[in-house]
Formats: C-alpha cells, structure tokens, sequence
C-alpha cells in the first residue's frame, strides 16, 4: 500500500512539473503572438499613414494646381488691360489685383497645410472659389465693354 501511495504521489508530482512547463510554453507561446499581432498593427498603421499621406499629398497638388490656373487667368487678363489707358481699365485692373492677392494668401495656405489643418484649410479654398465665382460675374458684368 505504501507502494502504491508513494506511486501515486510521484505521479502527482510529475504532473505538476508538466503542467508548469505547459504553462510556461503557453505564456512564451502567447507572447509571440501579441509581438506578431503587434507588428502587424504597427505595419498597417505605417500603411494607412503611407496611404494618408498619398491622399494629402494628392489633394493639396490638385487644389495648388486650380489655384495657380485661377491665378494664371487672372494675370492674363490684367495683361490684356494694360492696352488700354481709360480708368475703366484701371479700376479693373485694381480688382483684379485685390483678387490676386486674397488668390496668394489661399495658395499660400495650400502651400503650407498640413495633414492636420487640411480639412479647415480645403473648407477655406471651397469657400473662396465660391465667392471668387461670384465675384467674377459680378467683374465680367461691370467691365463687359473692356472685352467687346
């Protein structure tokens, strides 16, 4: 009988120590994988940052690119007016300039957006090109007899 307890707490013992190293392989076991989750984490927030940034990047050289073609328009007409001397001319001429420039403060802001500040800053140029548009009628129909 004596036998068969000492048996049998052997085997108790033996269990244990198994289970501790089942433990312990389990413990290392899972640690490998939050590491492995961890690096795919990381590595999908470097290609969503990677992706953001294209969009960003993207958007602002559109925006840019409308804003200097606005600008380019705006020079060519200021150009064509130089021809002529009458004050129509030169009050046109001067409106066309205080459009430029409120044009370069808002290309300005393009130029130096960021990520962060781009939706408060696309908003601005969406803003402007509305009241540009207006503003434009409004010149074209003033100044009509200047591009007859």
């Amino acid at each position: 009988m004596q036998n068969y307890l000492l048996i049998l707490a052997a085997t108790a013992m033996m269990s244990c120590q198994e289970n501790k190293t089942t433990n312990t392989t389990s413990a290392d076991s899972s640690n490998e994988k939050i590491s492995a989750g961890a690096a795919e984490i990381r590595e999908g927030l470097q290609e969503k940052a990677d992706t953001t940034g294209a969009w960003f990047k993207r958007q602002r050289d559109e925006t840019q690119a409308a804003l200097e073609r606005q600008r380019d328009s705006i020079d060519k007409k200021i150009d064509e007016l130089k021809a002529d001397n009458s004050k129509r001319a030169d009050k046109a001429r001067e409106r066309l300039r205080n459009s430029r420039e409120k044009l370069n403060a808002r290309l300005d802001d393009v130029k130096n957006a960021t990520v962060e500040t781009w939706d408060k800053t696309r908003k601005g140029v969406d803003t402007f090109f509305q009241r540009s548009g207006r503003e434009w009628e409004e010149f074209k129909r003033d100044f009509k007899e200047l591009w007859r």
